[in-house]
Parts: structure tokens; sequence; C-alpha cells
């Protein structure tokens, strides 16, 4: 397998980068996984971290291991602390215990989710900490013994030797790909073939803002006995299939919902919304839990999905209404390098695919319009499963695009005879910005838009006060929209002569400006997430009677193979009337670094502009 470009030069670097110390660094970390003729499966590992810092002392003192218990059983069969001065104080078997996950708060229903807790004794710097555990899969996942096992070694750790064994029957098929970790020793013991990976040192690099998960860059292995995509589908298939039956229940309702809609399109939207606004959504991850859904009347009796259940009501409601749908198998876009292309059983989420409308619908996601699907696996591979054949196949997730996912602002002010400007905003979203919007406004309380207007204009160098109000957040049939009324302090220095920088207004973090903030640093070493999308900004300012304009920025165009901007400025009865525009559209939903230096080019430029100046005086 040919690593992604950006590991080919990244080692290289890690020898000539800034001496980055890391809070913490593993001495030794050998993980190893027996897998089964049955289907179960032995994950065992051996850590030694050395404490670096009072932060590492916070962070690792107490360290934990998330189980199913319905599924596994966690053991602990050392533990201890080697104190600076070289002594072993093993940890008290009071002090391994277990906890109900967070995860268990909302999601209890699909599993019994717990930690194994070990809280070490007399950690400070200087110490090392050793566990050793082990994780039993006490029923197989999958049918036929399928499996999937990923080994990360974590690149913004200092790693010193890691390795990753696995075991496996002799007559198992194996398949595995890796990053930046040379080929596995492979031997053959009583009946078993043992595969040994040993991970390059590496010291550790700092985390970059805004890039996307480690698991796509750090040194990796992947290992499945999955042949091709149709055996990762009929693994679950085989099983989900029967839960999608349109018994009496599920027809009955599905006839209630559509009632008097003929167009196919309208019932489809009307059997999403019913199923966004009447099930109870949980997060959870595919692979957590049971992989097999529940069956779509079940659903309907518990009023709660998670994203495979969600999908099975659905496509049995469209269904009973002669509406044609697929399930589709997906991985969030952090779980692996894009440069290991194999196929796997192992899944994040499961949504729809509308094979006659030729679009991804996600009915796990509560605040989501029809057709809008999660940024987290936007540009993903989607395995499509046909209900009636089981036959699969890949297909692309949408990406952002300039033409569908689009904020629109505008910004009317009067500007003052103090240099105060009072102002008027409206803020129109589409497409994946309409769903993050719904997302941020969701979490705001009732009473407090006074506190939040003043801290959004914090955010952008304004001081002042206002007030704003929404569209409807749960009415996802209409696009959702945020208005503004606030009051700016001191904006302009009068009389003058005096230079203006324009103010934004009130935002909610996608602006032109925000959409370039990940062009700020001078260089990137990991891929990072494109704010993709049509930004549109009109402002007009009334000017004060007499002012006079001495000077406007002038007309700008940038375009470079990420989109264009352009920026106008002109004076018009009195009234300061600025157009921008930035159009982002890119092929993916992250940016190599190898593309980098274009898109700083394009933010570097961009940048100039916003900050250009209004040159002012009163007579």
């Amino acid at each position: 397998m040919k690593p992604a470009d950006f590991a080919l030069v990244l080692f290289p670097l890690l020898a000539n980068a800034s001496p980055y110390q890391p809070t913490y660094s593993f001495d030794r970390d050998d993980t190893i996984t027996q897998i089964n003729e049955d289907g179960r499966s032995l994950w065992e590992e051996t850590a030694v971290a050395s404490i670096g810092s009072k932060k590492a002392v916070e962070a690792l003192s107490q360290q934990t291991l998330s189980y199913n218990a319905d599924r596994q059983e966690v053991k602990v069969l050392e533990a201890y602390t080697t104190t600076a001065d070289g002594r072993r104080i093993d940890v008290p078997a009071e002090k391994i215990f277990d906890q109900s996950s967070p995860r268990s708060r909302y999601a209890s229903m699909y599993g019994n989710f717990k930690v194994k807790v070990v809280v070490f004794p007399e950690v400070d710097i200087g110490a090392k900490l050793t566990v050793h555990w082990q994780r039993l899969n006490t029923v197989a996942r999958w049918p036929n013994a399928l499996f999937d096992n990923e080994t990360v070694a974590n690149l913004s750790e200092r790693h010193q030797a890691t390795s990753h064994t696995l075991k496996a029957p002799e007559g198992m098929v194996l398949h595995w790909q890796s990053l930046d970790v040379p080929p596995p020793e492979v031997r053959h013991v009583n009946g078993q073939q043992i595969l040994h990976w040993r991970f390059p040192t590496h010291p550790g690099l700092p985390r970059e803002d805004d890039a996307v998960g480690s698991n796509v860059y750090s040194p990796q292995v992947v290992v499945t006995n999955v042949g091709n995509d149709q055996t990762a589908a009929d693994a679950y298939w085989s099983r989900a299939r029967s839960a999608i039956a349109v018994t009496p229940v599920v027809q009955k309702l599905a006839d209630r919902i559509t009632v008097g809609l003929t167009d196919p399109h309208a019932r489809a939207v009307a059997l999403y919304e019913w199923a966004r606004k009447n099930l109870r959504h949980i997060d959870l991850e595919l692979w957590r839990g049971d992989v097999v859904p529940h069956t779509a009347e079940q659903v309907i009796k518990n009023g709660y999905a998670d994203s495979k259940d969600a999908a099975t009501l659905l496509q049995a409601l469209m269904a009973a209404c002669h509406l044609r749908s697929s399930q589709a198998l997906v991985m969030d876009r952090d779980s692996l390098p894009t440069s290991i292309n194999m196929p796997l059983v192992d899944h994040d989420r499961v949504v729809l695919y509308l094979a006659d409308e030729k679009r991804f619908i996600d009915p796990g996601m509560s605040l989501a319009p029809f057709g809008q699907i999660d940024s987290n696996v936007l540009g993903q591979e989607a395995l499509v499963i046909d209900p009636e054949s089981g036959k699969a196949q890949r297909l692309r997730m949408p990406v952002l695009r300039s033409d569908q996912d689009q904020v629109t602002t505008l910004n009317t002010l009067t500007w003052l005879a103090n240099g105060d400007m009072e102002g008027q905003g409206e803020v129109n979203f589409r497409g994946a910005a309409d769903l993050l919007a719904r997302y941020i406004f969701r979490d705001i309380e009732p009473g407090t838009e006074d506190r939040v207007t003043e801290r959004l204009l914090n955010q952008v160098g304004l001081h002042g006060t206002g007030r704003f109000q929404l569209a409807d957040i749960q009415d996802t049939t209409r696009p959702m929209w945020f208005r503004s009324n606030y009051r700016l302090s001191q904006v302009a220095n009068m009389p003058g002569p005096a230079a203006l920088r324009l103010p934004e207004g009130v935002g909610i973090g996608v602006s032109i400006r925000d959409a370039l903030e990940t062009s700020l640093p001078d260089t990137r070493h990991f891929p990072f997430e494109i704010s993709a999308g049509m930004r549109i900004e009109h402002t007009e300012i009334r000017l004060p009677q007499g002012l006079q304009i001495l000077s406007l920025p002038k007309p700008v165009q940038i375009e470079n193979r990420f989109g264009h901007y352009r920026a106008s400025y002109q004076v018009q009865d009195g009234v300061l009337k600025v157009e921008r525009s930035l159009q982002l559209d890119w092929p993916s939903t992250t940016v190599m670094p190898r593309d980098y230096p274009d898109f700083k080019a394009l933010g570097d430029r961009v940048r100039q502009d916003l900050h250009a100046q209004v040159l002012y005086r009163m007579p």
C-alpha cells in the first residue's frame, strides 16, 4: 500500500521539528489481539507511560478502559507506579473498580456501557505508570467470525516502543494495510498464524488547530478477514433484512403520515419529518452496541433510535408507501486515513439512499433538513445495500458545494454623529450551514439573548449591545435565518480625519473571515477541514450628514484553484455600500498539506481586503 503523500515527508519533518515536548510519553505500548474461530476475540495491552509534567499527572493518574458489559469483560492483570527513585507501588485492589460510562446515560438501551477505572498511587513528574489489561469479547459481533482490527500510535504522543501482534487460526484468510508501519513478521505456530508489527519510534508532533482526527494521519495497522464489499454488506444485511418488514402497525402509521399526499417526494419528506420529530435520537456508533437493528415495529413502540434503528424504521415506512430506499453503511471522516481502502465490516453509522432521487438522507439527525447529511460523513464512501437483492455498491456521499451550501448576510447600519453605529442584521443559511446554525442555536437558553449578542460582537472585536431572533429551529422544511438589532460603541473616531474598519455585525462563526481561519498558520503538517461553500456579505452604512469619504478600498478580484473572492466599495446617495463574496469549492472535505500553500495564498490576500479601511472626516 502506498501511504498518503503527506506521510511520505512526515518523519523527516519530525527530526527537524521545533522542540515540542509532549506532557507524557509511552516507553512501551504492546497490544495483542487473539481471534478465535467462532468470532470471539481477546484484546490485551501492556503500556508503560512516563510522566513529564503536572498536566500529565492530572491526566494519567486515573486511567479508564471502556467496554460493553453485555458483550465484553475487562480484567486488569497488573497495574503499578514506578516512582522517580525506582520504588514500585502496586495499585491496591480497591483502586481498580467499575463505573457506568457517561455513554450509559443516553444509550443504556443499546448496551451496558461501563469503564474499568485504575487509580495509580504517588504519581508525580518522573514516575512511570504500568498497566496490563485484557478485554474479552464474549459474543461474536458478526456472523462467520468476521472482524476488523485497528491499532494506532497517535502521532501527537511520544512512542518509544510500540508493537501489535495479531493471532488467528491458520485457515483464516487475513487482509491488512498499514500507514507508516513496516510489513509484519509472520510466524506459524500450533495451528495459529501470528503477525507482529513493530511501529516506528517517533517523538510526537504538536496538534494543529482544525486538523482532522489523529486517526487519519497517525501510524497504524488495519487487519480484517473481510474479503470484499459484498461480504461486509451480507454480514449486516443478513440479520437486518427482516427488521424492515411492513407489518400492519407500520402500514397504518405510514398511511396516517402520508394521507392526502400523492407526490413521491412529498411522501418521502413527510415520512422523514415524522421520524425526525417523533424519535428520540441516540448518538451511538454502530460498532459500539448490538449491530442488529430492532424491527421497525419495535422502534415505533420504543420511541427512540440510534442510526441503524432510525434507518430501519424509515425504510419500512417508505416501503409501505412503495418508495424505494436502501440502507447505507458509512464511516466518519476521522475514522481512517484515505490511503487505507479495503472492505471492512465495522462502520460508524447507517443512513438511507434514495435511488430515485439520487440522494442520501440521515434519519438519525434530529435537526437535519431532508437531504442534509452530518458534516462528519460528507465526502465519505458509503456501502449501499439493495433491499431486495442484498447487492452492495460503493457510492460517494456529497461534499460541500458553493451552489448548495451558502450563507448570505445583510447588515444595514446608521453611522451616528458620536461615532457609534446602530444596525440591523439578517443571516440566511442553506445546506450544511443551515444544519450548523440549528445546532448552535439549539443550545442557547431563552432569556440569554442579550448576553449572547454581546459575546458574539466581542468575538469580532466589536463592543456593543443588542438582541436577536431566530427562525423555528425545529421547522426544517423552511430555511434557517437569524436576525439581530444592535448598537456598536465607538466604532469611529469622530470628527476625524480617521480610518474606519468596516464592522461585521452579529455573526455565529460562518463569515468569510471564519471560512479562512484555517489558512492562518505558516505551514501545516496534517490534513485539515475546509469550510467550502458560498458566503455573500452585503453591508450598507448610512453616513452622518456632511461626512466626507476621502478614500475607499479598491475593488478586488482574487482567484485560484480553491475558489474566488470579489469585493466592491461605493458611496451612493449618502450610503456606503460594500459587497463581498467568497466561493470555495474543493473535491474533498479535507485539504492535504501539499495543497496548503495555495489555500494560504488565497486566505492571505482575502484578509488584506477584509482589513481594508475607509478614510473619512467631518468638515
